[in-house]
């Protein structure tokens, strides 16, 4: 009887101890999603290696969001607005160790330009459900542990309000040089005889245009010695009223949210006081409102 007794308490407890380890086990992966809401993926969809990004460990920090389609989806496109379940597996870009591992659970969150960070956010928007997307983010658009490169699947998407992203960061733009604050190197030929521009980053949404009302961030320097002179915030303006003086003004028009340039305004333009190289960042566009049709 007493070692009846012995055998149905060891019984008892060993099913007690694998209920208890299985809820550990599954409380502590779904803590490595961190994300706004996190879910088993179902065991039809598992995979017994799942895919890590195949980029060789790097020497040189990430300049820029690199995006590249793995496999193009065919299901809906995830876009601003939307609410997003994605999975994925992240590695350092600079030694190629992992960093996180979220293959066997789904992550929801909203496309809202904000969390986990405007590099990841602009890295799903445009992907379709299915698809699989490598990204590879530099520190100042995530989290700011070091470069990262991610293997990315969007599982399923849920429609939301339409917008578009309202911040973004600044503290990172260069356009010639390096460093983590805007820096002008100046250059070796002399400055533009007229108002020119290229596209630092392209953007999303519609393109600005005069009447819409744009909030900006800028900084600005002296072409020819690349001394940094002007910066800060800017907004909400209507583009085109003048208030930051026709030339800069003509700059921003057709621009995206999200978006940089670089503007370098020539010195006539400017009270023949030295042309000025800026950079632009437009943190947010308001659309003009249609007129209505006169009856």
């Amino acid at each position: 009887m007493v070692r009846l007794y012995v055998a149905l308490l060891v019984s008892v407890l060993a099913v007690a101890f694998a209920g208890c380890s299985d809820n550990s086990d599954t409380a502590s992966s779904a803590e490595k999603g961190s994300g706004e809401t996190a879910a088993s993926i179902p065991a039809s969809q598992q995979e017994p290696d799942p895919p890590v990004p195949q980029v060789p460990p790097q020497k040189q920090p990430l300049k820029k969001l690199v995006v590249k389609d793995l496999e193009v989806g065919k299901g809906r496109v995830a876009r601003w607005g939307d609410e997003a379940s994605v999975r994925y597996v992240g590695v350092y870009y600079k030694t190629g160790k992992s960093y996180s591992a979220h293959w066997g659970f789904s992550w929801e969150f909203p496309l809202d330009g904000k969390s986990p960070g405007p590099g990841w956010q602009k890295g799903i928007h445009g992907m379709r459900v299915g698809g699989r997307r490598e990204l590879l983010i530099p520190s100042r658009l995530l989290f700011g542990d070091g470069d990262l490169a991610y293997v990315v699947e969007l599982l399923r998407v849920k429609a939301g309000p339409r917008s578009y992203p309202q911040k973004a960061p600044f503290s990172a733009i260069v356009v010639r040089g390096g460093g983590k604050k805007p820096e002008f190197d100046p250059p070796e030929r002399p400055a533009p005889e007229k108002l020119v521009f290229r596209e630092l980053e392209k953007g999303y949404g519609p393109a600005a245009k005069r009447g819409d009302e744009v909030t900006i961030r800028y900084a600005g320097a002296k072409y020819a010695s690349g001394e940094v002179l002007y910066g800060g915030k800017a907004g909400p303006f209507s583009l085109g009223a003048g208030g930051l003086g026709a030339a800069f003004e003509r700059g921003i028009d057709g621009m995206r949210a999200w978006g940089r340039r670089e503007l370098i305004v020539p010195s006539r333009l400017l009270g023949n006081s030295g042309a000025v190289d800026y950079v632009i960042e437009l943190n947010r566009l308001e659309p003009a409102k249609a007129e209505e049709e006169s009856g």
